[in-house]
């Protein structure tokens, strides 16, 4: 009786301590992290002039084009055989926000440090296009998470029933700020119903070039 009362307690103390380390265990787990976003990759030059199936959502190796609110995204657009980078909040049922972002240019190593680009605006009633640099943008979502430096460059402009001009950026000196990457940021504001900005041409470390304001885009 003794025996079987030992042996008894013996088992019951080994079940606690399988219990005690199961649980010991659990509590060390390491919790999972999200996977890291790829890598953005580095280029030397860019003559980006958007070329796309018209309405597409735009689709560049290396480029990042996030939408932070509202369903839409940078599209492809087409008028008279030339394609370019649209978006707008045209028939949009609320507030729209979208960034289309540049691989990281190798500023460093370039030999024209600089950037240029055209832009149109059409029908503004309240949406705003910004432009800014990071030097710490890797590809994450959460744009929050970076350093961004609105850059001044010239864009273009409208009423608010009609289109604007083509207007060329000028060249943007990037020599002080190093590599980093160019994001466009556009915002179209739930109480607007129009209003939207198209960019193309852009380019980097390419020979400048000076075209006349209003010059047409191809």
């Amino acid at each position: 009786m003794l025996r079987k009362m030992l042996s008894l307690s013996k088992t019951m103390s080994l079940v606690l301590m399988l219990g005690l380390t199961v649980a010991s265990c659990e509590k060390e787990e390491t919790p999972i992290q999200p996977p890291s976003p790829d890598p953005i990759p580095t280029v030397k030059s860019i003559d980006e002039s958007f070329d796309g199936t018209k309405y597409d959502a735009i689709d560049i190796e290396g480029w990042n084009n996030i939408v932070v609110e509202g369903d839409q995204a940078f599209m492809y657009n087409e008028f008279s055989g030339n394609s370019y980078a649209n978006m707008s909040v045209y028939k949009a049922e609320g507030a729209r926000e979208a960034w289309l972002i540049t691989p990281m240019l190798d500023v460093k190593e370039a030999t024209h440090k600089s950037i240029s680009f055209d832009t149109r605006a059409d029908h503004l009633e309240g949406a705003t296009l910004e432009v800014f640099s990071s030097t710490d943008f890797d590809g994450g979502n959460d744009l929050s998470k970076y350093t961004w430096t609105k850059l001044d460059v010239k864009l273009s402009t409208a009423p608010a029933d009609k289109y604007g001009d083509w207007v060329n950026s000028g060249n943007v000196d990037l020599g002080a700020t190093g590599n980093c990457v160019i994001a466009f940021k556009y915002v179209g504001h739930a109480d607007t119903k129009k209003g939207g900005f198209s960019i193309d041409n852009f380019k980097f470390n390419q020979e400048p070039e000076v075209p006349e304001e209003g010059e047409g885009t191809g």
